[in-house]
């Protein structure tokens, strides 16, 4: 949230934050942070001047973020298409983007093993939902993470 307040306080965007201490989970951290920055970004361009919300709990062994705005929602038609590469709701030249944030957004999630879906209605904003598997606190350590990274000071042969 920190590095994305800039964009969101040009935007006119006031967010609010709702999170459940001790969510873990096996997951890419910097991968996870592209997925809500594309979510924030959309919220942030589709919302502009209007609240939102960030939601981040766990339970039944399910990790989830939601993610709701109040801006020009999406229209029913939309819903399934926006995860499409290269696919958009609204007309480029009104909003620009290259149709990819969702895509990407829902590649990193399923590589996790989760989901992703959305509600909206015209006029009515969209709340997207995140859900990964979480583990017990304490266990998210163990194992290898889903994208595994060479260490720094490796150099490919």
């Amino acid at each position: 949230m920190e590095r994305f307040s800039e964009e969101l306080g040009r935007a006119g965007c006031e967010v609010s934050l709702s999170l459940q201490p001790h969510v873990t989970g096996r997951w890419d951290r910097a991968r996870l942070e592209q997925a809500l920055t594309h979510l924030l970004s959309n919220a942030a361009k589709f919302g502009a001047r209007r609240p939102i919300r960030l939601l981040v709990s766990q339970g039944g062994g399910t990790a989830r973020l939601v993610v709701e705005d109040q801006g020009i929602g999406v229209s029913p038609e939309a819903l399934e298409r926006i995860f499409g590469r290269f696919e958009r709701a609204v007309p480029t030249q009104e909003y620009g983007g290259l149709g990819l944030g969702l895509f990407l957004t829902r590649q990193i999630v399923e590589a996790h093993g989760g989901s992703i879906h959305v509600t909206s209605r015209p006029g009515e904003g969209a709340t997207f939902v995140l859900e990964l598997p979480a583990s017990p606190p304490g266990s998210y350590m163990a194992g290898p993470a889903p994208w595994p990274h060479p260490p720094a000071d490796s150099h490919p042969t």
